[in-house]
């Protein structure tokens, strides 16, 4: 199951923020998101579709660039 990780940060201007990121067991993938409403429902996106760590990587990359907009509220149909 993946959990949210936090951790205060500084920006190079010297501005405060907290940065938000997950893990599944031993694997971290940190500063992600700085907005606490957009870490949990990434958390839900990796959880609902039990992303493998094998696979966050590409699910990050394509949920920030804004792949994961529209998200069904049930399973996919079977179209095969």
């Amino acid at each position: 199951m993946w959990e949210i990780i936090y951790e205060e940060r500084r920006t190079e201007d010297n501005i405060d923020y907290t940065a938000y990121g997950v893990r599944y067991g031993s694997f971290c993938i940190a500063d992600l998101f700085a907005d606490r409403r957009e870490i949990f429902r990434f958390a839900k996106v990796l959880n609902d579709y039990d992303v493998s760590p094998v696979n966050a990587a590409d699910i990050v990359e394509d949920y920030l660039a804004g792949g994961f907009e529209e998200l069904p509220g049930t399973e996919l149909p079977v179209t095969a």
